[in-house]
């Protein structure tokens, strides 16, 4: 394969807290020897890291815990196999049980140059991918070798197609009560899945006219089966398959946005991120989104006409990327709510705003907006230390990962570590 390259809130703006509480990375370095743990109760953060500045440590997977009160990093990968640490590449990591063993592994899809040669005067990268499971147990530094890193052969190239997103569950439904995860992989403008076996399998189930930009497995239209869903550049509505009672992939039926709610100067909708998540808190799931309009978008299952339609579209925020989203019971008090981020443009800083579902108007309410020094490449939710309350993991690529609590009303940063570029997990 070859890869080539305003609406103001007035009153409801509430400061961004930016805590004392730091933990310095150098600080919280894995100790030499230890192992990645999957099966202590809690919750782990995930992320890739790649340093330009000092390519020799090479490209790696790091996992990050809170223990004994505090923020660290728990566990880190060796060098990821085959990757050359001179030469470009990318990791999208994700947990979940991908061998259906009972326990969860945390699995690395990486693409990574094969070879780089100059053709009339360009250089032209030659790439391929591979799936790294890493299983409980797996030591600190791992690399081939480890009996608990079990590595993919190559799995083919394919002309300007990379790995982009990838996530880890049921995606195909398998019999009740034998659930069966599988791997699927956001590959530019293809959707694959890739199943653990000894050597694996993999296919391709579906193509996008846009390049992809994330994928997401979840029962989106509330009829106890899971369907993928992505979105793409270009796509005014998320792109959902599913599987039919014959085995073969299709294509379900999306109500489009119009091109009144595109981003100012825009002829089309960029949309990053589409996330399945109970938002308004009715039981039902919903599809929330968010892209280069600058507003926060829900989509909700019409069982009547077998298709999604446009549930609510928020006010334009004063900015036409909003990079990120997820939702959950944010201050522990039992109601799911909405975190959107926005980028910064000009004079107006980059945000974090958060929505309640409001059921006297049936409309997502905005109750407060967060400054945030940088803009967020991903955001997730998770509890991380056990406080019935999710942190907020925050991706600024190059500038680290960071994680924030709510103290009180206001977000206060309590741990940051280097970071790349992608998507975070937290599980």
């Amino acid at each position: 394969m070859k890869h080539a390259g305003k609406a103001r809130l007035g009153g409801l703006f509430v400061l961004f807290l930016v805590t004392s509480v730091f933990f310095f990375w150098e600080s919280t370095r894995a100790q030499s020897g230890s192992s990645l743990d999957l099966i202590t109760p809690g919750v782990q953060l995930m992320n890739y890291y790649y340093d330009y500045n000092n390519p020799a440590i090479g490209h790696r997977i790091y996992q990050h815990v809170f223990k004994n009160g505090a923020y660290q990093e728990a566990w880190r990968s060796g060098p990821l196999p085959y990757q050359a640490p001179d030469l470009p590449g990318h990791a999208s990591v994700r947990i979940g049980d991908i061998d259906n063993d009972g326990q969860r592994e945390v699995v690395a899809s990486n693409y990574y140059v094969t070879l780089r040669e100059k053709v009339k005067r360009t250089l032209v990268d030659h790439t391929d991918f591979r799936i790294c499971v890493y299983k409980n147990g797996c030591v600190n530094e791992a690399v081939l070798g480890d009996m608990n890193l079990i590595v993919s052969p190559p799995l083919g190239e394919i002309e300007g197609t990379i790995i982009i997103d990838s996530a880890i569950g049921d995606a195909d439904n398998g019999s009740v009560g034998e659930p069966h995860n599988e791997l699927v992989l956001a590959r530019t403008f293809q959707v694959d899945i890739w199943r653990y076996s000894s050597p694996g399998t993999y296919e391709t189930i579906g193509r996008v006219s846009g390049y992809l930009r994330n994928v997401e497995i979840g029962d989106a239209d509330n009829d106890g089966k899971n369907e993928i869903v992505c979105t793409s550049q270009g796509s005014c509505f998320p792109v959902i398959f599913k599987q039919d009672e014959l085995g073969q992939w299709y294509k379900m039926s999306v109500e489009a946005l119009g091109s009144q709610y595109f981003g100012p100067g825009h002829t089309y909708l960029d949309l990053f991120y589409a996330k399945v998540r109970e938002a308004d808190n009715d039981g039902q799931k919903e599809i929330i989104a968010c892209g280069n309009n600058g507003r926060l978008m829900v989509w909700k299952y019409d069982k009547a006409n077998a298709a999604w339609t446009i549930n609510f579209i928020g006010d334009y925020l004063g900015v036409n990327t909003a990079g990120a989203i997820d939702a959950g019971d944010i201050d522990g008090l039992g109601r799911n709510e909405i975190l959107l981020s926005v980028w910064g443009e000009r004079k107006y800083s980059p945000r974090i705003y958060r929505y309640s579902y409001d059921w006297t108007s049936h409309k997502y309410i905005l109750v407060a907006s967060y400054i945030s020094p940088n803009s967020v490449g991903d955001l997730v939710l998770g509890d991380l230390d056990g406080d019935k309350k999710p942190e907020v993991g925050l991706n600024r690529g190059t500038s680290g990962l960071y994680v924030f609590g709510f103290s009180g009303a206001n977000l206060a940063q309590v741990y940051t570590a280097p970071s790349e570029a992608g998507k975070i997990e937290i599980k």
